[in-house]
């Protein structure tokens, strides 16, 4: 019997919940103490509750419960309730299931699904409510499924729910549906048994017994046989019901009762499902996930607003439950296309016919029951043994009996039932999966515990009063029964006295009155039906006294908790003890379990739970744990254990002594207990083993070992076993207390058995608790006994030797080490592993022998096996990798030997905490391969090999360590006055989004990023400080105040695009608020007073201001973070203007920059259609602009259906015309070449071909502003094509006639038309109008060709070299043609002064001498010299654009200084002073695209100058002047420092929108070019700053880069020292990256993917994790220098001069303590042993192991006392120069100076010790020597011939110790004991 544990009386939770719940508003709430009283009375409420865990798979798994009552649902999880749902209907069936979200994925599909569909778990609860299946899920989402029938009960499968309908008598429709998913269709079950055709779930006559989910398996009742089915619930088969004929959806099947099949031919095409009357069976259509209408809602009467329902056949058809499936109907001969509306769906399915049901579910047929019953089984579970056996158990109410069937899995992995079921007498049961176990109630309605068909014990309940109180009602009250005092319980167990006293009285009088208050009654007479029934003769049950009943059922269990209903109406809650305690002892179950039969090994097991878990034990040590054990096993074998030598290291009384003893009442004089327990005391052992006898309890021949006990045949067996769970707790530190009790009990049983190996074996491991080889000992197995004894061929009569195992490589005849799967996996874990450090590679299978394993499927050795495979194969296809590269292997051999067992360990899922669990010795080499590893990691090293070695810093997801918080979240537009930003601040305009950390490490010394802000900041009134003039007037003075004002208002409307550039990407919005824009103040204050200015009463234009504000909303957008969450189509919707005083330009804005942000795809195609049907321009060119930019070459069809409209070419000529905006058009344009861009789609290049060469007209159209439309459309041509580097599409001759004019081409397309009619306002002529197609043309022909090296094409765009005919071509095209000549050539372009000037024709250039000659047109030279030189600058800018590269630094800034000087110089008078400002700009912009993100101070002087120039004085300076410095200010801190720009072709593309070197002249310009294309630049940026990361503190730090490029000329590439944080050149010039700093460990990125993961890192955030290492830089050179001064010097230093630096370079704290108590002087030896110790650490220290000194303290520390020598040969693995070498080394001079001071002695003792005899020493001394020496075993010496033997003992006791030391003895014995060497 054992005794449950915490007993409680347990109430739901959610029944408190519903009677405080309000129900119906209005309505009170029912009286509380009712409820109380109700519960205190024992009256169990109305309501339904279940309990279980969720996850059911999961450490994070919690209690969760589902209860209901009335239309109430409460979900309670933990000790409160986590969600309550009110209904409108009864609720019933609440359960928690699993949808699957690929259940419709294939509605719509013309192919049948494929196996490989990947599918995603969708938890939900879900319950039955008014006809309907309500579904809530975990995201928050409720769904509703009318149903068109009623529910009998709803089961949770593997994949969604099984419903069964409500069927009456002579029902013949389908009984059994399936719902995947809450939005998809209800569908039919098939059925199928064998190779039947399969047939629907049909029939009144069958019902659902049970459904599994883990094994998914269902089990029906048939009431026409009586009997139970089997089934295996799997998904259908294409096969099952696709067949396709003529387009037609067939089902392959004909429908059968549930318990019927036939065989027979099938149709040749195939037959429809069909019912009994052979009528098809439509199918509503799969498509409830597409068609969500809101018209379909009011069919449904349940849903509210916020549900979503189900599809419109099952609603509408809902009404008529008698004809749901529509049998009259004939199927549809044509499925409807996906373009169905929702209404015409409707219609059809009601009025028309439908489509045969789709089953989704197959039930196949596993096994059906012999046994006939009388009614179905009302519940039922599955369990599994403690053999792993798994059982379907089901409960027959009707004859109180519980059915077992047996599950096996079949070869083809499927599930069969073993032979036929097994009944069990119970009137209910319930599965308690943690322990393996069964708890059944009897028909006596008491406890019993089966594990599978084995009763284990009974259960007794303590605490729980019983039902009749008769028997302590007529007790005093005094006495123990009284119903106001608990029970006594100890007496449960049987006294371990014999008698005396009252006390055999006493007990036996508790024993009646605990057992009478117990629910436990005892076994009727009849014999027990169970066909393993224990046998309760041994004592372990007593079932002579009365034991009442009392549990009427058995309810929910949650884990190891089970919940009883009691006769008295409470429901108690207990735990269930497992059979098997965790560790040692559950280890030598499995290691019973493995090698003994199952009824043996139940029988084991039932004993020993018996004894841990009796009534009255309570907590046991592990030591007490043992002895209790080895007693219960012991007695098993049939030895008398109280007889044993070893009977005081045995818990011979039973682990309740010690509470009987604390119960009864003490005596002065003692009594005979208090001399039992000081025998079995571990101070009485370890006295006896101190005298150096064997513990004694009376003479060996006193005990006799019973041959008739049932585990006496596998004495030998067991002992071999139990010796391979000795071997594995030797590597387990907190197992290695038990040792030696393990070793005492297994050398008896060697002892019996005439084992000297193994007698020999454990005395040299514990010589003070088990006997020394060769003293006399008489077995107690007679001769005649050990006949019987087996011995499997598996056993050997020799020790396996753990350690010998890891020290030595085995010959290869050699047996490996025994492996018993499931119990000494350490072992073999660390046989594989030391294997690899040593080298041994191949012959690996050898290492292990597989012991037979239960019977079963095991995979466990094959699996380890197969893991070392598998890594030696990958080792050796990087081995071939670095040689098909021609890279030498930079490992040593030691090295790579390491890594392979670091990587083995790693994948056997080992961790640093658990390799702190391994001995010293053994733990050790295994840390230097990991500190190997440390230092030098894999390039392909995961992240949990990274945890193992400590490289936390190179996982991809590195725990966050502690540092500052998260940059703040943007500003919301409804903070409150109090929170808003003061004036003067700057927090409005993006600057709280700064990481002043990271700015500090950027740019230490001076403040430039905030100064660029106050630059950029456009939300504060400027200062007009006009210049006094006394002469003037007030009305005078302020007109020129305001003059001045609108100088100053041109360049703040100029700020919004450069702080756009400055804060992108650099927050979160906060999503439950809009997004606040920074105002842009066009007012001023003049000093001193502040008077406000305004620029009322001006005269200017009406649209001024109205790409600032949309600038101003792009860059308030901007700053939203790409990675940002939650940004979907609701905050979008919500930032909308909702009142005339917002701005819905700076909306416009807005959305453009999301979309540049690839936050606009989230936006619904609904959503725009609103936004486009406004007809707002400036939101209507952000929409087409932004969703262009997330489907940049995507070429989605969505977004070109959307841009064709606005494209008059792409429509067909018969559409109407649309009033669309110019401005829209323009951006249109540009977007299918964004769309398409790369793609050279034919289609879409003739297209935009067309529209640049598109004429004016008709009448007034297309008059204005044609040059932007050319120039967008050529710009698009140029994205479409670009670098195709080729003339496929045959365009390149129409490119040139745009560029150097010709006769117009005939009109082509479908508005050739529309274009007969000539323009009414401009008249071109026949040919081309080159001054507005030149431009597009031109830089699509250089992006068409870009990189490609075409000589002919770059002629074409080379300057002419006369004068003559300089003056034919427009000065500002040769900017662009020499900028795309630059393209055409790019590779060629270089940054140089030489390669700039080579651009300009002889007679241009600044060094040619030319003659003022009469006549010579020098505007045209000037001009031409400024536009060829600012193109080819622009060229080099876009060619080194985010590189930083110094020359190309060099000669831009000498360029922009050169323009800077031509604004005074001859040069602006020639050529004029717009055109050298032009130039001056384009140049500027050139040199912030080279320094884009470094904050160069230098050309932040150039701007801060440039953007000075304001007032009558800088005429010239106008609004373009103004954008394009404040560009390059913005570019020059893009992203705050964290972004810089690409030069890949996409990049250069996108680059040269934005920057086209064209600027507008007011800020209302678009003439040339649309204002919106300057934000483009974005799609060029990237982030690529890198920013390391202090992995210990958190903080950024600094830390030196080796980065290595490639080159052209050198496949090594070349390599470039940079100090982080920096920014990375281009990842795709990027070979490899290296942390190359002392202070940090070294790491190196080199693969592809990790260049990926770098870059995906540098996205969100760019912080690089680095790890400090303990010892760095000259701390490390000066700890080297005091080492050899330690070691070395004369004068050898002492711990404290070296305290600080030592202790300061330990970690953690824990360490740093341990070694200041280990070093103090004088701990030891007089000072000796700190001194080596302080070496020792040191010399870790100096190498970078400082994780090796405490596990070698450890280990000298043992060593030094005589114990654990032998692992001190593993550290001779890495080598005499490693670390464990010195550390080795250390160790054996302390034991050999030990050891000589007994040197004499030993001599003797190991001469009689080898050749087999009775030694007379010192055992602890001997077994020190036989350990370090390794000498061979107990009389290894005796097997020699009787002459040989004597002349080796006469040698050896005439040579005196000084001519053959110990050492010297055992060489001599090891080879004489060699085969064949006698």
């Amino acid at each position: 019997m054992i005794s449950v544990r915490d007993p409680k009386e347990f109430i739901p939770h959610g029944r408190g919940h519903c009677s405080r719940h309000p129900r119906e508003v209005g309505l009170p709430p029912p009286s509380s103490d009712a409820a109380v009283a109700a519960t205190v009375t024992g009256k169990q409420q109305a309501g339904r509750w279940r309990l279980y865990l969720y996850p059911e798979d999961g450490e994070d798994a919690a209690e969760e419960e589902l209860y209901t009552e009335d239309n109430v649902l409460i979900c309670s999880r933990g000790q409160g309730a986590h969600r309550a749902f009110t209904l409108d209907a009864p609720v019933s069936n609440a359960l928690r299931c699993e949808y699957t979200s690929s259940a419709a994925a294939h509605v719509l599909s013309e192919h049948p699904p494929q196996a490989t569909d990947a599918s995603q778990r969708i938890a939900a609860l879900s319950c039955v409510s008014a006809a309907a299946v309500h579904s809530w899920t975990d995201d928050g989402e409720h769904f509703i499924t009318p149903l068109p029938f009623q529910v009998r009960r709803l089961w949770a499968m593997n994949e969604g729910l099984l419903v069964e309908r409500h069927v009456t008598e002579d029902d013949k429709l389908p009984t059994l549906f399936s719902l995947l998913h809450p939005l998809d269709d209800i569908a039919p079950l098939i059925t199928r048994i064998g190779a039947c055709e399969p047939s629907l779930a049909t029939g009144s006559q069958v019902s659902v017994a049970l459904v599994c989910r883990r094994p998914p398996l269902c089990v029906t009742y048939d009431q026409q046989t009586g009997t139970h089915t089997v089934w295996r619930v799997r998904r259908t088969e294409p096969a099952e019901w696709w067949a396709p004929d003529a387009g037609e959806l067939t089902m392959a099947a004909t429908p059968r009762s549930l318990s019927h099949c036939s065989v027979g031919p099938s149709p040749a095409h195939g037959s429809q499902l069909r019912s009994e009357g052979g009528t098809p069976l439509p199918r509503s259509r799969n498509n409830s996930r597409l068609n969500a209408s809101a018209a379909l809602h009011s069919l449904s009467a349940g849903p509210g607003p916020h549900s979503r329902s189900q599809s419109p056949s099952v609603l509408a058809l809902s009404a008529n439950t008698a004809s749901y499936l529509r049998l009259h109907v004939t199927p549809s001969p044509q499925r409807p296309s996906a373009s169905t509306t929702a209404g015409s769906v409707l219609d059809e399915t009601i009025l028309e016919q439908g489509e045969p049901l789709r089953p989704e579910i197959c039930l196949q047929h596993v096994w059906r029951d012999s046994l006939a019953t009388s009614e179905p089984a009302r519940g039922g579970f599955l369990t599994t043994d403690l053999s792993g056996v798994s059982y379907v158990v089901l409960l027959l109410p009707s004859r109180g009996q519980a059915r077992l069937i047996r599950l096996d899995t079949a070869a083809d992995g499927g599930l069969t039932v073993r032979g036929q079921g097994t009944t069990l007498q119970a009137r209910d049961a319930v599965a308690v999966p943690s322990t393996s176990t069964m708890l059944v109630v009897d028909q006596c309605s008491s406890l019993l515990l089966y594990s599978g068909l084995f009763r284990l014990c009974k259960v007794h309940v303590p605490g729980i009063p019983p039902p009749s109180l008769s028997l302590s009602l007529t007790l005093p009250p005094s006495l123990p029964g009284s119903p106001f005092c608990p029970p006594r319980r100890s007496s449960l167990v049987a006294s371990a006295r014999g008698g005396g006293g009252g006390g055999g009285l006493e007990a036996r009088f508790d024993d009646a009155l605990s057992l009478t208050l117990s629910p436990v009654r005892p076994e009727p007479e009849q014999p027990d039906p169970s066909p393993h029934k224990f046998d309760s003769s041994t004592g372990q049950e007593d079932v002579t006294m009365p034991l009442s009943g009392s549990v009427v059922a058995l309810r929910d269990v949650c884990g190891d908790s089970v919940i009883m209903e009691h006769s008295s109406g409470s429901l108690y809650r207990f735990t269930v003890p497992s059979p098997a305690d965790s560790g040692v002892l559950a280890a030598c179950l499995r290691a019973a379990r493995g090698c003994l039969p199952r009824e043996l090994a139940n029988q084991l097991t039932a004993r020993w739970f018996m004894a841990r878990h009796a009534p009255g034990a309570r907590h046991m040590t592990p030591e007490k744990r043992w002895r209790a054990f080895a007693a219960t096993l012991l007695r098993m074998l049939g030895y008398q254990v109280e007889r044993l030598p070893i009977g005081p290291l045995l818990d011979v009384t039973g682990p309740s002594v010690s509470h009987q003893r604390g119960k009864r009442s003490r005596s002065e004089d003692g009594t005979d207990e208090d001399w039992e327990f000081l025998l079995a005391s571990t101070h009485h052992a370890e006295f006896v083993s101190e005298r150096g006898a064997a513990p004694a309890a009376g003479t060996p021949s006193e005990y006799r070992v019973e041959p008739s006990a049932p585990l006496f045949p596998h004495i030998a067996t067991l002992l071999f076993v139990l010796h391979l769970v000795y071997e594995d707790c030797k590597l387990d530190s907190l197992s290695v207390d038990l040792l030696p009790a393990m070793a005492a009990v297994l050398q008896q049983l060697a002892l019996d058995l005439g084992w000297d190996g193994y007698v020999d074996h454990y005395w040299r491991d514990f010589p003070g608790q088990c006997r020394q080889p060769g003293e006399p000992h008489s077995s107690g197995i007679s001769q005649q006994d050990m006949t019987s004894v087996q011995y499997p061929n598996y056993i050997s009569r020799q020790p396996p030797d753990l350690l010998q195992s890891l020290e030595d490589r085995p010959p290869p005849d050699a047996a490996g080490f025994p492996h018993l799967a499931g119990v000494n996996e350490l072992s073999a874990h660390m046989v594989m592993v030391y294997a690899l450090l040593r080298g041994q590679g191949t012959e690996l299978a050898a290492l292990l022998r597989p012991v037979p394993p239960p019977p079963g499927p095991s995979a466990e050795p094959g699996a380890l096996l197969g893991a070392v495979t598998e890594l030696l194969a990958d080792q050796q296809t990087r081995d071939a990798q670095h040689q098909q590269r021609g890279q030498q292997q930079q490992l040593s051999e030691q090295e790579q030997r390491q890594q392979l067992a670091v990587r083995l360990m790693d994948k056997l899922g080992y961790v640093w905490s658990r390799l702190q669990q391994l001995p010293a010795g053994v733990r050790l080499p295994l840390v230097c391969a990991v500190l190997a590893v440390r230092a030098a990691p894999p390039a392909d090293c995961s992240d949990s090999l990274c945890r193992l070695v400590g490289r936390e810093e190179l996982t991809g997801a590195a725990p966050p360590p502690p540092g500052p918080p998260p940059p703040a979240p943007l500003p919301s537009a409804q903070q409150p006055a109090d929170s808003q930003p003061t004036q003067g601040d700057g927090a409005e305009d993006g600057s709280e989004c700064v990481d002043s950390e990271l700015v500090q490490l950027l740019w230490p010394a001076d403040h430039r990023l905030e100064e660029a802000h106050q630059m950029l900041q456009s939300s504060r009134p400027v200062t007009v400080a006009a210049p006094p003039r006394p002469e003037l007037s007030d009305h005078e003075r302020m007109d020129e105040q305001k003059r001045l004002l609108y100088a100053l208002c041109q360049r703040t409307m100029a700020l919004p695009v450069g702080r756009g550039m400055v804060g992108l990407h650099s927050a979160a919005p906060v999503v439950t608020q809009p997004l606040a824009v920074p105002p842009l103040c066009l007012t001023g204050r003049a000093p001193p007073r502040g008077a406000t200015v305004d620029l009322s009463e001006m005269d200017l234009p009406a649209n001024m201001n109205t790409w600032p504000h949309f600038h101003n909303g792009v860059a308030a957008g901007l700053r939203v973070a790409p990675d940002a969450e939650q940004i979907d189509a609701a905050w979008i919707l919500y930032n909308r203007p909702k009142t005339s005083a917002e701005n819905p330009v700076e909306h416009a804005g807005f959305l453009m920059a999301l979309g540049l942000n690839g936050h606009l795809s989230h936006l619904a195609r609904l959503n725009v259609h609103d936004y486009l049907i406004k007809g707002n321009e400036m939101t209507s060119v952000g929409i087409l602009l932004g969703l262009a930019a997330c489907k940049r070459g995507t070429m989605d069809i969505n977004t070109t259906k959307l841009l064709s409209i606005h494209v008059e070419s792409m429509l067909p000529p018969t559409s109407r015309e649309l009033d669309i905006a110019h401005s829209v058009q323009v951006a249109a344009v540009l977007g299918v070449g964004l769309v398409y861009q790369g793609s050279s789609n034919r289609h879409m290049a003739e297209v935009l071909l067309r529209e640049m060469s598109r004429p004016p007209g008709p009448e007034m159209e297309n008059s204005c502003d044609r040059e932007a439309y050319a120039l967008s459309a050529g710009l698009g041509l140029g994205l479409v094509t670009l670098c195709s580097g080729t003339d496929q599409l045959g365009i390149t001759a129409s490119l040139h006639q745009l560029i150097f004019g010709g006769n117009k081409p005939p009109l082509t397309g479908p508005q050739k038309e529309k274009y007969k009619t000539p323009s009414y306002h401009i008249r071109e002529g026949e040919t081309v109008n080159t001054d507005v197609t030149a431009a597009g043309a031109t830089l699509a022909l250089g992006l068409m060709y870009m990189g490609s090296g075409n000589r002919a094409v770059a002629e074409w765009l080379a300057a002419p070299e006369t004068l003559y005919l300089l003056d034919m071509v427009r000065p500002d095209l040769l900017q662009l043609r020499t900028l795309s000549r630059a393209l055409v050539l790019w590779d060629q372009v270089e940054p140089s002064t030489d390669w700039v000037d080579g651009h300009l024709p002889p007679l241009v250039r600044p060094d040619t001498e030319r003659s003022h000659q009469p006549g010579m047109d020098y505007q045209t030279i000037s001009q031409v010299y400024c536009h060829v030189t600012s193109g080819a600058c622009l060229a080099l800018g876009l060619r080194y654009a985010g590189t930083a590269d110094p020359e190309a630094y060099r000669t831009l800034l000498h360029y922009t200084r050169t323009f800077i000087g031509h604004a005074n110089s001859t040069v602006s008078e020639e050529a004029g002073r717009p055109t050298v400002e032009n130039c001056l700009c384009v140049t500027l912009t050139a040199l912030a695209m080279v320094m884009a993100g470094t904050g160069d101070l230098d050309v932040l002087r150039i701007c801060r100058y440039l953007r000075a120039r304001v007032g009558p004085q800088s005429v010239t300076v106008n609004y373009g002047s103004h954008l394009a410095v404040h560009m390059a200010l913005g570019l020059l801190f893009l992203g705050g420092g964290r972004h810089t720009l690409s030069n890949s072709p996409p990049a250069v593309a996108a680059l040269l929108c934005a920057l086209f070197p064209r600027y507008p002249l007011t800020s209302c310009d678009g003439r040339y070019h649309l204002q919106a294309f300057r934000h483009l630049y974005v799609l060029a940026a990237e982030p690529r700053l890198l920013v390391p990361r202090d992995l210990s503190s958190g903080q950024l730090t600094y830390c030196h880069l080796a980065v290595t490029l490639r080159t052209a000329d050198s496949p090594a590439g070349r390599q470039v020292a940079v100090e982080a944080p920096c920014l990375l050149p281009q990842l795709d010039t990027v070979l490899e990256i290296r942390v190359d700093d002392d202070r940090f460990w070294p790491f190196t990125v080199t693969s592809e993917a990790g260049v990926k993961q770098l870059a995906e890192r540098l996205k969100s955030g760019g912080r690089l994790n680095v790890k400090r290492k303990a010892v760095g830089g000259l701390q490390q050179q000066e700890l080297r220098a005091q080492l050899t001064q330690t070691l070395v010097g004369e004068r050898q230093t002492n711990w404290s001069a070296q305290s600080e630096l030592l202790l300061s370079s330990v970690s953690p704290e824990e360490q740093r303590s341990l070694c200041r108590h280990l070093l103090p002087p004088g701990c030891a030896d007089g000072g000796r042993l700190p001194l080596q110790l302080t070496a020792l650490l040191q010399l870790c220290l100096s190498r970078q192991q400082a994780e090796l000194f405490l596990p070698a303290v450890s280990l000298l520390l043992h060593t030094r006392s005589g114990r654990h020598l032998r692992p001190l040969r593993l550290l001779r693995l890495n080598g005499a120069g490693s670390t464990l070498g010195a550390i080795a080394d250390c160790a054996e001079l302390w034991i050999q100076a030990e050891l000589a001071e007994r040197e004499s002695e030993a001599g003797s003792a190991l001469t009689g010790y080898l050749t087999g005899r009775s030694v007379a020493a010192d055992p602890h001394q001997l077994s020190a020597y036989l350990s370090f020496f390794g000498a061979p075993r107990w009389g290894c010496l005796a097997q020699l011939p009787q002459d040989c033997l004597q002349e080796v003992e006469r040698v050896f006791d005439l040579l005196p110790s000084e001519h053959m030391s110990p050492l010297e003895r055992v060489t001599v014995a090891q080879l004489l004991a060699a085969p064949g060497q006698a």
